[in-house]
């Protein structure tokens, strides 16, 4: 099944389609960077305008020796900002799936970029895979949420939780390979811009076309400790003044416990459980790759005698990962409970502060 086929994935992008690409204007054009990698080396195509969208695309589709198999072919999707529309247009867009054949499940995860006026759609995860028999083509598509420093000023907290789109085809028969990446964070963009370096770390020359799933994970999951860290001092903070509260041996007007703690406690609260279930996400996603390189591996080495698992490097890799993610999910729901009960903590501390207030202007009136 390919995109066309799928008429509820259409309808998905159709009704979204006005906030997930840029209107074809003179003020706003596609803006599109394409890697491809051959035998003949590598090629980074930057394109501008539809025409030369049509142009590349009909050049993958119809004169494929351009590009000398086994190829893998990068296309990297851009937003000005988190919250702005993709810089493509519709029907460049549309035409990138249909050339490269894309599967009908990809709609469901592109749908979750472009334009918002707040953050939403954070409840979407998972992934989506497909074996395709007829063209022996295995694809799978995700998206994955992490936190990073945006480092805008006068902002109350220095992280914010972004997201990068991962589309990812490899034709068995042929050894192509092609990846669309969405909002990719400059880390990953070095990192694929260098591929041709590492190819043979990265692609079909030693077998491993997943590598770079685990490359680009490893990458943008990194921060989640650092982050849980920041939301773990913060809590702490909010704690401190709590237990310190009505103590005679603190006088500090810091450590009065306010109602603007008990609402920073519910924030921190909310950034947890939106943490945790990314987390928990992302390690869904490990376990769909693990099955799919398994899979990769099961078609490949059909005629291999006693083919295993056990030691492949990316299997081996991707369960590492896994275990790290579990270890913070564990992490983050500690802190979650713990949240909970400092917040009952607070609000009795801020009702009994208002209380107080109340008996000391009763005494000053009187």
């Amino acid at each position: 099944m390919n995109f066309q086929s799928s008429p509820g994935s259409m309808c998905r992008l159709e009704e979204h389609s006005a906030r997930l690409f840029i209107a074809d204007t003179e003020d706003q054009k596609t803006n599109v960077d394409c890697i491809n990698i051959g035998s003949n080396g590598t090629g980074i195509r930057n394109l501008l305008s539809h025409e030369q969208v049509c142009e590349f695309l009909n050049n993958v589709e119809k004169e494929p020796s351009k590009y000398s198999t086994p190829t893998c072919s990068i296309y990297l999707l851009k937003q000005k900002s988190t919250w702005s529309p993709l810089l493509i247009t519709a029907a460049d867009f549309y035409c990138l799936l249909k050339t490269n054949g894309v599967f009908s499940a990809y709609g469901d995860y592109i749908s979750s970029f472009g334009y918002r006026s707040r953050d939403g759609d954070s409840r979407f995860g998972g992934y989506a895979r497909l074996l395709s028999h007829d063209t022996g083509k295995l694809e799978i598509c995700y998206n994955i949420r992490y936190p990073a420093k945006h480092g805008r000023k006068g902002s109350s907290t220095p992280w914010s939780i972004r997201q990068v789109g991962i589309y990812h085809s490899l034709n068995l028969q042929t050894g192509k390979s092609v990846w669309i990446l969405v909002q990719c964070p400059l880390s990953i963009q070095l990192l694929v811009e260098s591929v041709e370096k590492a190819y043979t770390g990265l692609g079909l020359h030693n077998g491993q076309p997943l590598m770079l799933h685990h490359l680009i994970l490893n990458e943008v999951l990194r921060h989640w400790r650092d982050y849980g860290n920041y939301l773990e001092e913060m809590l702490q903070r909010i704690n401190t003044k709590s237990q310190a509260f009505g103590s005679e041996r603190i006088i500090k007007h810091d450590y009065n416990v306010t109602f603007d703690d008990a609402q920073d406690i519910q924030i921190l609260e909310k950034d947890m459980l939106k943490s945790k279930h990314a987390i928990d996400s992302a390690l869904k996603i490990v376990t769909g790759l693990q099955l799919h390189q398994g899979q990769f591996l099961r078609v490949t080495q059909r005629n291999t005698p006693n083919p295993g698992n056990d030691y492949d490097p990316i299997i081996v890799a991707l369960e590492s990962l896994s275990s790290r993610l579990d270890a913070e999910s564990r992490g983050f729901l500690c802190l979650i409970n713990l949240s909970g009960g400092v917040k009952n903590q607070v609000s009795i501390d801020d009702a009994q502060d208002n209380l107080n207030f109340v008996k000391l202007t009763h005494i000053l009136a009187s």
